[in-house]
């Protein structure tokens, strides 16, 4: 709960990210410029609001402090969004976050998952 708390006081004026209110703000916006990994990016934790903006939620399973070569250890969020060099235990950076957004994008488009036929 800690780390999601951290997390939304660093991300608070971003347009595309929940807001934890009564937290301090920043002007830098995004999540990787801050040194953090979401982990967890999925269509459940993907928000439209009434306006038509995305937000992002849940930053239960996030890594705070990854910056430019930095990288962290271990398995955190949903197995059909998760990149294979998280899957294998290896090391990992922020592209984890991309490749789970890349999968989303996929599912948007055609409506399947790009790994259906492969068991996780």
């Amino acid at each position: 709960m800690m780390v999601e708390h951290s997390v939304l006081q660093i991300a608070n004026k971003c347009p595309f990210l929940i807001h934890g209110y009564a937290a301090f703000q920043t002007d830098r916006y995004f999540l990787q410029s801050n040194g953090i990994i979401h982990r967890n990016l999925k269509p459940e934790n993907i928000l439209l609001t009434s306006d038509g903006h995305v937000k992002i939620t849940d930053f239960g399973l996030s890594v705070k402090d990854v910056f430019e070569h930095t990288k962290v250890f271990g398995q955190a969020g949903t197995t059909g969004y998760m990149a294979p060099e998280m899957l294998q235990d290896c090391f990992y950076n922020q592209s984890v976050d991309w490749f789970a957004l890349g999968i989303i994008l996929y599912e948007m488009l055609t409506r399947k998952h790009p790994f259906h036929n492969v068991y996780y």
